[in-house]
């Protein structure tokens, strides 16, 4: 699903169509939105990449991003970061906004193709490569005999040069 950079609802809009509860970070349906949006019904879906997504007058939002223009007033031009790192933590005060890799710093966890297990770790032969992003380039930051030492030297590294990063 793209964010959407038009403004498809006022902000006024937005508020006549739900409630913030601040304590889980939902949305509350305030208007009835058949079929499924139903007055003091939370608001959403968490779909299978974990994120809660709501509809809208046959189109999906992000739920994230209508929590942002529901308590700021504006939509989002760039990325909201979880902070966290849980993509249904919707409570405003673990969301941010930043750029796509600003956003991409922030993983907590990898990917689920990756056999290592664990973030920035590949296997390389019959040993474990840690590997990451900084101004755009792949940095190698060595080969380890396990895929837990390749892993500390990524989390280190990423300390230094990933300032958006949670961990």
């Amino acid at each position: 699903m793209k964010k959407s950079t038009n403004n498809l609802f006022s902000h006024e809009e937005i508020l006549s169509l739900f409630d913030y509860d601040s304590v889980n970070g939902s949305l509350i349906w305030r208007a009835s939105m058949p079929p499924k949006g139903k007055i003091g019904a939370i608001a959403g879906t968490i779909c299978k990449n974990g994120y809660v997504t709501i509809g809208i007058k046959g189109k999906r939002f992000y739920a994230h991003r209508l929590v942002w223009i529901h308590q700021t007033g504006l939509w989002p031009n760039e990325d909201i970061d979880h902070i966290d790192g849980n993509p249904s933590n919707n409570k405003l005060e673990n969301l941010r906004i930043g750029t796509d890799s600003q956003n991409m710093q922030n993983l907590k966890k990898s990917h689920s193709d990756n056999i290592s297990g664990f973030l920035g770790v590949e296997r390389k032969r019959h040993r474990w490569m840690a590997r990451i992003m900084a101004s755009g380039k792949r940095l190698t930051l060595g080969t380890f005999d396990t895929p837990e030492e390749a892993h500390a030297a990524y989390i280190s590294a990423k300390r230094v040069l990933h300032s958006f990063n949670t961990l």
